[in-house]
């Protein structure tokens, strides 16, 4: 019996947008480099993944500034990496829920525990929570449980402090490796968030294409 749904956020519940880009794209305009930002950005995505699966677990904001460090030695840029690390914080506030996220939850919470288990640091989840007014029984980061998915700890720990078993829960999110391969490894149900219609197989219970289909499972 399902006790529990565990959320993704980013992808899942709440758009990414074009912030990162555009983020981008003024970190580049602000040190007169002609790099196409979209280039930058995926590999700065790139460095972002690997550097938080490496070493000693360091927060979200640090990552950024071992990322632009590297982005910016190997683009030759000369500026200062450490206060330009802001643009890219700044834009993970005020980020928008996809339409449907609010009144998704709201019918899933009379039947379910509804638990966040996202890859991020807490203070800018908690805003976009607040920006967009939605509310859990419980919230995890990356930043409190000290790991990143898909380190199998991140969902052990979870569960522990749930109380849940891992039969008893569901993961939601839109990665394959991060919300559907890892999760079944622990022994969760997977529910695959596939947005944009890209069609995979990752070993995934469910496939949606968003939120509201997940009324007809649940």
């Amino acid at each position: 019996m399902i006790k529990a749904i565990l959320f993704d956020v980013y992808g899942t519940l709440i758009s990414t947008g074009s912030g990162s880009v555009d983020a981008a794209r003024r970190i580049l305009e602000k040190n007169n480099s002609d790099i196409d930002p979209n280039e930058f950005y995926s590999h700065w995505k790139h460095l972002h993944k690997r550097n938080m699966r490496v070493g000693t677990f360091i927060s979200e904001r640090e990552i950024f500034g071992m990322d632009l460090r590297e982005l910016y030695e190997y683009y030759h840029i000369s500026g200062d990496y450490i206060s330009d690390i802001k643009i890219m914080l700044d834009s993970l506030y005020n980020r928008t829920a996809f339409d449907e996220t609010k009144a998704v939850l709201e019918k899933l919470s009379g039947k379910y525990t509804l638990i966040i288990a996202s890859n991020t640091d807490t203070e800018p989840l908690l805003q976009n929570f607040e920006y967009n007014n939605l509310q859990f029984d419980k919230v995890f980061t990356s930043e409190l449980l000290k790991c990143y998915k898909p380190d199998e700890q991140f969902y052990r720990r979870i569960l522990d402090e749930i109380a849940c078993s891992a039969d008893e829960a569901v993961f939601v999110g839109d990665s394959g490796e991060e919300d559907v391969i890892a999760p079944k490894k622990v022994g969760m149900t997977t529910v695959w968030v596939d947005r944009k219609n890209k069609g995979g197989n990752f070993g995934q219970d469910y496939t949606v294409g968003n939120l509201s289909e997940l009324l007809d499972v649940f």
